[in-house]
């Protein structure tokens, strides 16, 4: 099959049953058993990818900022995940700040199984954002343990980040802290693993390219 925004052909994946499943098809199926988890979540997660990217993409920190207020995401929201987000800068994040049951914020922008890109487009800046989470971190009671961020901040390596994660590594570290997880260098290598009977939720929660890491 190909891929349903790139056109680039895709592996096709022979399950357990003998039945064939193209990428799109499975890739499917998993983005639907996420938002079941989100709808069912009662606003624990909040993934900005079941919004028409056409439209997530043009969001604003004022759209954000009021719909983490909107569902009073600092005493409810677990997970937050600004998929196809490019033009938030991390100004609509302040509602967070100080949240005890927070535990993953995802500045990936991607969707969930789908390796990371470097996006020329992207908005969301160092400086306005490890405020609101060292705030995040640092406050007594925190539940927070899992970021991922930006491929481009990721390569670039930059000052900021690297005091960043000194300051937290005891937190981030390679279990916790990526650009991505879930995606052992390509998606035929991950759902092989899945067929082979690897436990979904242990590959998502797993970095699989953690022997590249600049940050450990």
């Amino acid at each position: 099959g190909e891929d349903i925004e790139t056109g680039e052909k895709r592996p096709r994946l022979r399950l357990r049953s003998g039945c064939v499943m193209d990428y799109n098809t499975k890739f499917k199926l998993e983005l639907q058993e996420q938002l079941e988890e989100y709808y069912k979540g009662q606003w624990e997660i909040l993934d900005f990818v079941d919004v028409e990217k056409s439209l997530a993409s043009k969001l604003t920190d004022d759209d954000i900022g009021a719909i983490l207020v909107c569902i009073d995401a600092k005493n409810t929201l677990k997970r937050l995940k600004l998929t196809h987000c490019f033009n938030v800068v991390g100004y609509g994040l302040e509602p967070l700040r100080y949240s005890t049951v927070l535990e993953h914020v995802n500045m990936g922008l991607v969707r969930q199984f789908e390796q990371p890109n470097i996006f020329d487009d992207v908005q969301i800046t160092e400086d306005v954002v490890f405020p609101i989470l060292h705030d995040i971190i640092g406050v007594e009671g925190s539940s927070f343990w899992r970021l991922q961020v930006p491929l481009k901040w990721y390569c670039g390596s930059t000052e900021g980040l690297e005091q960043f994660l000194e300051k937290h590594e005891h937190i981030l570290n390679s279990r916790s802290f990526c650009c991505y997880f879930g995606v052992a260098g390509n998606e035929e290598g991950f759902f092989e693993q899945m067929e082979m009977g690897a436990d979904r939720s242990d590959l998502i929660d797993t970095c699989m390219s953690c022997d590249d890491c600049d940050f450990r």
